[in-house]
């Protein structure tokens, strides 16, 4: 009877303990005071409305609040009247580079001459009846042309200047020797010469005289 006993206590002080417990529970529920209930929102978020975000106080009505403007993005604020304009860009002075020499140019190699006939060529050149030759020979000579007789002399010249540029290609295609083309240019600007004489009325060295000396003052 002492062995049923002892089993019995085994399974019956745990069931005791047990049962004391769940209606610890049980009490502690019953008595316990009612939750308040969440706020209507997103489950688990006090104050949310639905599934929406809770809304943030607009960039606009921030800047309006803290009284400045938002300024626009990718622009930079106008500079303020006391900066003054902004600086300008360094100007770079890049020095001149020198004037050539007067008679640089050789225009005796140039031609590709010999300098008989570019001599002879140049210096028909100088008895060319430009406005400002004529003026200086008409001052030398004490004769004024009339514009007749400088239209003259200006249609001999051009005779004579396509005469010398013949020979000069005849030499150059060997035609005539340099001699024969050089004479050629003296003879042309002989009778050209003697037509400027006939017009001033001075003998033909006269005439060459003041037209060499035409530009000189």
């Amino acid at each position: 009877m002492s062995n049923g006993t002892e089993e019995t206590r085994r399974w019956v002080v745990p069931a005791i303990v047990a049962a004391a417990l769940l209606g610890g529970v049980l009490v502690w529920q019953a008595t316990r005071p009612a939750a308040a209930p969440l706020a209507e929102g997103h489950a688990g978020t006090p104050g949310g409305k639905g599934d929406e975000e809770p809304r943030r106080p607009a960039s606009g009505a921030t800047g309006a609040a803290s009284g400045r403007q938002p300024s626009a993005p990718g622009k930079k604020p106008p500079p303020r009247e006391d900066e003054g304009p902004a600086p300008a860009e360094p100007m770079i002075d890049m020095p001149a580079g020198e004037p050539p020499e007067e008679g640089a140019g050789d225009d005796f190699k140039e031609s590709g001459l010999p300098r008989a006939l570019f001599d002879a060529k140049v210096g028909m050149e100088e008895y060319m009846p430009s406005a400002m030759r004529l003026e200086g020979a008409e001052a030398k000579l004490g004769r004024k042309l009339s514009p007749e007789k400088r239209d003259a002399l200006k249609a001999a010249f051009e005779k004579a200047d396509e005469e010398a540029a013949q020979a000069l290609a005849a030499f150059r295609l060997k035609e005539l020797s340099e001699e024969e083309a050089r004479r050629t240019i003296l003879d042309a600007e002989g009778r050209y010469l003697k037509v400027v004489a006939e017009a001033f009325g001075s003998p033909v060295e006269a005439v060459k005289r003041a037209f060499e000396t035409s530009l000189e003052r």
